[in-house]
């Protein structure tokens, strides 16, 4: 997640996206940094790639479902155990944008707690308003959806990186945390 902050605070700086760009654009562009970046951690950075589970490698479900979370980090850490995998779910976020609000549960919490995306997090691109008003407007359709206990909390699981939050639900019948990182592109 430290690599993710590191390429976006290099995007902020450049200043050159636009507001306007979808979340795959957001993604692309930061993905770009983050080629720059992945030398230093030795990282293998992939956007979009497909996560195969056995269902998909057996046929029982064909691989063109298959889920593909934003962006998708993998490292080697001991050569005979399996690689370190992360990913991360983005979704574009605006304070008074219901639709972007919904969604951002809806596709995004939803397939982490049902684990259709591994471990990992979620980015919300923020394009309007403040990364703390977009935490309280997904709280509030939270609490309206009667789903209140699973408001995001902030807290500083990054280091020197202020909109971070974390949020917990049930999964199967075992909860789980869920890390949240905003990433501000507009602030009003």
């Amino acid at each position: 997640m430290t690599l993710f902050v590191d390429a976006y605070q290099l995007a902020v700086s450049d200043n050159v996206y636009k507001i306007g760009w979808d979340e795959d654009q957001f993604t692309a562009h930061l993905c770009g940094y983050l080629n720059q970046l992945k030398v230093k951690g030795q990282w293998f950075v992939s956007p979009q790639q497909p996560y195969y589970t056995e269902n998909h490698y057996s046929g029982i479900e064909h691989a063109s479902v298959a889920p593909r979370p934003d962006i998708r980090f993998e490292k080697y850490i001991w050569q005979n155990e399996s690689p370190f995998e992360f990913t991360i779910e983005a979704k574009n976020l605006k304070s008074n944008d219901s639709h972007l609000k919904a969604r951002y549960i809806d596709t995004g919490i939803e397939n982490f707690r049902n684990k259709r995306y591994p471990d990992g997090c979620l980015a919300g691109y923020v394009i309007q308003g403040t990364a703390d008003e977009c935490a309280t407007a997904i709280n509030s359709l939270l609490r309206k959806r009667k789903r209140a206990s699973e408001g995001l909390i902030k807290t500083n699981f990054i280091r020197g990186f202020e909109s971070s939050y974390l949020s917990t639900h049930i999964s199967g019948n075992a909860p789980m945390s869920l890390r949240h990182i905003f990433l501000e592109f507009y602030i009003n």
